[in-house]
């Protein structure tokens, strides 16, 4: 059923050819990893590549309640997880993960977490970079956008040459005038997620 209201916060998983990445960590990645459940035990495990645009509540208060990021490794199940975030968040990626998760704010702490998975890794990005997560597939470009305590759009592009780009919490401030950066990054783009909110008059206090 189509949703009104009291949707899910940021989040959307794109696949390709067997590859899996998610874009932010919002309330939509419980369902995510409820409908992965299968395919883990199927496959002895899951590799995810998780992109975090930035680490406002809305975009990661959902990764405690990924049900993947439970199964144990004792259980033989190979689960390899890949964090890409910022570098001026005051605090590292793991540790903005880590913090939500501490007790006495949630039941299970970060340190079992990471002791009970196969793999997990966290690598920092900052804005033109480049990277190929999983050889063969797609490369992503990030690009930094205009939002309170660094915030970063992807760009994926394909071995195909198709291109997605997710570029959500985008402040335009003037919408007759985009940023020249998210310009840039969505240049060509086949398919394009972005935020559509905040008039100019609005800004403006009208």
């Amino acid at each position: 059923q189509p949703l009104t209201y009291g949707g899910n916060t940021s989040c959307v998983s794109v696949c390709y050819d067997g590859l899996r990445f998610v874009l932010d960590l919002g309330t939509g990645i419980r369902s995510l990893g409820n409908s992965l459940m299968p395919e883990m035990f199927k496959k002895g495990g899951l590799r995810t590549v998780f992109v975090v645009s930035h680490v406002h509540w809305d975009h990661i208060q959902g990764l405690p309640f990924f049900g993947p990021l439970y199964m144990n490794k004792e259980r033989g199940l190979r689960n390899e997880w890949t964090f890409y975030g910022g570098t001026s968040w005051q605090k590292t990626a793991e540790a903005c993960m880590e913090g939500q998760m501490d007790p006495p704010t949630f039941p299970v702490s970060w340190a079992e977490i990471k002791a009970m998975t196969f793999s997990m890794d966290f690598e920092n990005v900052h804005d033109g970079m480049k990277t190929e997560p999983f050889p063969g597939g797609p490369v992503i470009t990030f690009g930094k956008l205009n939002h309170p305590q660094e915030t970063y759009g992807s760009r994926l592009v394909f071995p195909d040459g198709k291109v997605l780009v997710y570029a959500t919490d985008n402040e335009p401030f003037d919408p007759r005038e985009p940023d020249p950066r998210l310009l840039r990054l969505a240049q060509g783009a086949d398919v394009l997620i972005c935020d559509c909110q905040y008039s100019r008059d609005q800004y403006l206090g009208k």
